[in-house]
């Protein structure tokens, strides 16, 4: 079974490198076993563009990965007139059979392939030891992503998770298993030990379409912060920041920033070609009115931008990043499209803001009040506004945080992961769902349930609090 395994999973990233390498001959690989499969470098890069491939899905970055801490949060509402996408999660109805079953299957999937390239990386003979470093410490490095991504949905906030069974499951073999939970602290550790011994094989530049060092240490600062060690992600925030490689774009010219791939801060960024668009399943589709326009955002996120912000409502520049349409209602305006196909998102996974607003974070958090000013000061400043009036404190961290990254994915995990309640000001107005407007903090809503088919097959696994 571990054999048939591998094989289907290596014509899977065949199949799926498609968009990453053009046409490829498909038919001799359905019938080599993985030795044969992964015998050369040519085949380990298509094996591993396969596996960013696999990040790209509909189910994943494609899209519902960055919606679902949105719309469980505060910065949009899910219209009335809608297309029945996205009501569970808004409304907090969530359950083992409708939610999140097929990221689940997407981020083990990729997980499997990327595992097929790291439990086989030493087939290829006709690979230089430097060529076979850099393809592995690329694949431990999307392990890292993928563990850390299902942790963030599946278990409660680190804090909170010393007992057994409060991660999710890890995997480090390429093979059919049924694996129990691991504790979120073993979980940690695997990401934190992955993204180790990656960072000194990455010696390549080849960013910021596929992960370098620097991105390895950027996803170690994010997972760092969501861990609690407020020094290590400072640390390796600053490492990124001094690093001379990224430059934060023009804040009069944000509109660009979001309609092109391969901008200077970009640190990771999924990019994804025309030819690979999903159509009316496109990540901005889901946004904008040309496409279903199912969700809105609301004035609490509206309200929280100052007058003359580049990122809000009505900047000095036409950014538009929000929109008044003409139905009366706000829209977000980030993902109106790339390369002239509606809705198509090339997915800015890491970026240099995020650095600075981490190490702001960290250091409020460990009293480094000045240095954390200094930090929310450069984002403020590129967004076209003053220094900030006196000394952050967390809550304007967060807060900055927001103004940054809304509707990128990041708003209901930064509320999560620091302890505070989900309160949504904009809520059953009549243009919206009907749908709770206050989330405790402590709330085993936070979490999602392990999907019902995961139950099914695997008699080792148990669900989360609260849907037992």
């Amino acid at each position: 079974m571990k054999n048939r395994y591998i094989n289907i999973i290596f014509i899977t990233m065949a199949l799926t490198a498609f968009s990453c390498q053009g046409v490829l001959d498909l038919e001799p690989a359905q019938s080599l076993s993985t030795e044969e499969a992964l015998s050369d470098y040519s085949s380990l890069q298509t094996a591993l563009f396969g596996a960013y491939d696999g990040l790209q899905a509909t189910s994943y970055y494609g899209r519902d990965y960055l919606v679902n801490p949105e719309i469980g949060g505060d910065n949009v509402y899910l219209t009335i007139d809608n297309s029945n996408r996205f009501v569970f999660n808004y409304r907090y109805e969530l359950n083992a059979n409708a939610t999140q079953r097929a990221f689940w299957n997407q981020a083990y999937d990729v997980i499997l392939r990327v595992n097929n390239i790291i439990n086989n990386i030493n087939l290829a003979a006709d690979a230089t030891d430097a060529e076979r470093n850099q393809v592995l410490g690329e694949a431990l490095v999307i392990r890292a992503l993928a563990h850390f991504d299902l942790s963030r949905v599946f278990s409660a906030p680190y804090a909170e998770g010393s007992g057994p069974d409060t991660g999710i499951p890890i995997i480090l073999e390429a093979k059919i298993d049924t694996p129990p939970r691991n504790t979120l602290a073993e979980v940690y550790s695997q990401i934190r030990a992955d993204l180790d011994q990656a960072i000194p094989l990455l010696t390549e530049n080849v960013g910021p379409f596929r992960f370098t060092a620097n991105a390895a240490k950027a996803l170690y600062a994010r997972v760092a912060l969501y861990q609690g060690d407020n020094n290590t992600a400072e640390s390796m925030a600053t490492d990124v920041i001094n690093s001379g490689e990224y430059s934060l774009h023009a804040g009069n010219d944000l509109a660009t920033f979001y309609t092109t791939s391969g901008n200077s801060e970009e640190i990771f960024t999924l990019m994804r070609r025309p030819e690979e668009t999903a159509g009316s399943n496109n990540l901005g589709q889901i946004y904008n009115p040309s496409g279903y326009g199912d969700i809105r955002v609301t004035t609490d996120i509206i309200n929280l931008y100052e007058a003359g912000d580049e990122r809000g409502f009505n900047p000095p520049s036409s950014a538009d990043l929000i929109y008044l349409y003409d139905n009366g209602e706000y829209y977000n305006g980030k993902f109106l499209g790339e390369s002239g196909v509606p809705g198509l998102v090339s997915t800015k996974i890491l970026r240099l803001a995020e650095m600075y607003l981490i190490r702001a974070e960290a250091r409020v958090k460990e009293g480094n009040t000045t240095g954390a000013t200094a930090d929310i000061n450069v984002i403020r400043n590129r967004a076209g506004l003053a220094d900030f009036a006196g000394t952050v404190n967390l809550t304007e961290v967060l807060a900055e945080k927001n103004r940054e990254f809304a509707f990128e994915g990041h708003r209901t995990f930064d509320l999560w992961r620091n302890g505070l309640p989900l309160v949504r000001q904009q809520a059953n107005t009549g243009l919206e769902v009907s749908a709770p407007a206050f989330i405790a903090a402590d709330s085993y809503l936070r979490v999602y349930p392990i999907p019902q088919s995961e139950l099914d097959t695997n008699p080792n696994i148990t669900q989360a609090p609260g849907y037992e």
